[in-house]
Order: structure tokens, then sequence, then C-alpha cells
């Protein structure tokens, strides 16, 4: 079975990383992504090498110790080349990285059965879908409704889920 991980919320901390960038506490839990600072902010930084290079770490390399094969991330695709060099300079394995808004095509096309992903609309198509599993990771700063079967807070709970999901194919 192949295995997507999607980077932002997953594996980066991109919501730290623009709380910090302007100013704006990032202790308290959020309840959805399209918050006012996202949202207005988001153009601002879309084409800010130094902010995608910079983002802080959300899960740290060795907490993967499981065999995966594709990141799957949604970030401006100008932004492709600063994504790989993040990820190798926190030493995580050297995957593909496929960038795009539709995850779930994207997950097709590559014959991707089970994505890990943070973001409830990506959540919600998946479920959709009989024949992809998703893993919802819930990041520590978000207070998100579980809205699907597997949902995990950390690495060890999502090999758990992997196991699970390999044993009834």
């Amino acid at each position: 079975m192949l295995i997507g991980i999607d980077v932002d919320g997953v594996i980066a901390n991109f919501y730290r990383s623009i709380c910090e960038r302007y100013g704006v506490c990032h202790n308290s839990k959020i309840n959805e992504y399209d918050t006012p600072l996202i949202t207005n902010k988001f153009n601002e930084i879309i084409d800010d090498v130094e902010f995608w290079d910079g983002l802080y770490v959300l899960t740290e390399a060795k907490e993967i110790d499981f065999e995966f094969d594709y990141y799957v991330t949604s970030l401006p695709p100008n932004m492709k080349e600063s994504r790989v060099k993040w990820l190798s300079k926190h030493g995580f394995p050297n995957k593909p990285v496929i960038v795009g808004e539709d995850k779930l095509s994207n997950c097709k096309e590559l014959g991707i059965e089970i994505l890990i992903d943070d973001k409830p609309s990506t959540i919600q198509q998946f479920n959709a879908d009989p024949d992809l599993h998703i893993i919802q990771f819930i990041p520590y700063y978000c207070n998100f409704e579980i809205i699907t079967e597997h949902s995990a807070t950390n690495f060890k709970e999502v090999k758990k889920i992997l196991n699970k999901i390999k044993t009834l194919k």
C-alpha cells in the first residue's frame, strides 16, 4: 500500500511559523485554518522563500519509523524547491514531493491508498472515497472535530493505525 504524508500541520508547523512572523500569540488552540491571520496574510508569504525555508518542525524525522512513499503537500507551486530543501535540512527521508491543491486526484493518480493529513476539507474528500484511507492528524494547536475513522495526534498512533489498516487488506 502506498502511503502519503502531508507536510504543513503534520510535520512542519506552519501555524506557529505564521503566528510568530506576524507577532500573534500561537498558544491558544484553533478550531479552523481559515483564521483571519492566515487568510489575510497568506498572499504576503506566498513567494517568501525565507518564510518557507524557516518553518518550525512539528514532528521530528526520527518519529516517522515506518515506510512511506510520498510527501503530498499543498503549497505555492513555486515553493516546491524550498519544501524539498526544508525536508532535507531537517533529516526527513528523501521521497518525492507532490505539490497540488487537489490531493485526492494526486493520490489517485499515483496509487496512494493512505494519506496522513490534518486539513478537515481534505479529510472529508477522502472520507467520500471508499477505496482510500485517510488518517486525520490533529496537531497540538488544533481543536478539530474528529471526522474520520482513524485519527492520531502523534506518529506512534499513526504507525498503529497503519498496521491495523494493512491487516485489513
